[in-house]
């Protein structure tokens, strides 16, 4: 009820920055919600909306679900992510940056001009993922899966790459560019998996 009529539609105090006031009563009730329940259910439109108007709260969303979710140009910087439902989201022009989405799943999820920069992304699932543009720079992607992800463009200064699993067509786009010896390609003829120095040495 509090997020169809407004978390202060019930008040009959009058307040001045009322937007400020619902978006504050709306984490900490996020907060409350998370101390019996570590994981949201499926969001309806009415938390999409807090979301898009959020500003950088650093919302606690671990374990939601915003599957197919349009989220683009949302302000989500330094918010709880981690093992949340964003497959097939729309994060277009997003802000992550320093977010937690460790464990998330990303898989099919619309990331062009997202910042990810300094973003805990361990073990996330990037899977065909479109990050063309993305700013990963500094980011945590050990252990991600970005098979079939589209990194055309992407800024991976200083990122983390450690155990991430790149296909044969990602490691030749970025062959050269980046330092990614502890970073694994998955060869889809001998259905194998082999380290990037390896990769390159057989190429």
């Amino acid at each position: 009820m509090m997020l169809q009529y407004g978390m202060t539609y019930y008040v009959k105090d009058k307040y001045k920055n009322i937007i400020v006031m619902e978006l504050n009563i709306f984490a900490n009730m996020l907060e409350v919600v998370h101390l019996w329940n570590p994981k949201l259910e499926k969001a309806d439109n009415n938390i999409v909306l807090y979301l898009l108007h959020g500003g950088s709260l650093k919302l606690n969303l671990s374990g939601v679900d915003l599957s197919g979710a349009k989220l683009g140009k949302a302000d989500l910087s330094e918010a709880n992510l981690s093992e949340a439902n964003l497959s097939r989201v729309d994060l277009t022009e997003a802000n992550l940056s320093r977010a937690n989405l460790s464990r998330a799943n990303l898989s099919g999820a619309d990331l062009d001009e997202t910042d990810l920069s300094r973003a805990d992304l361990s073990r996330a699932d990037l899977s065909r993922a479109y990050l063309f543009g993305a700013n990963l720079s500094g980011a945590n992607l050990s252990g991600a899966n970005l098979n079939r992800a589209n990194l055309l463009a992407v800024g991976l200064e200083y990122a983390d790459l450690f155990a991430t699993v790149f296909d044969e067509k990602q490691a030749d786009e970025l062959c050269g560019k980046y330092d990614m010896n502890d970073s694994r390609v998955y060869i889809f003829k001998t259905d194998e998996i082999i380290s990037y120095k390896e990769y390159c040495i057989r190429k």
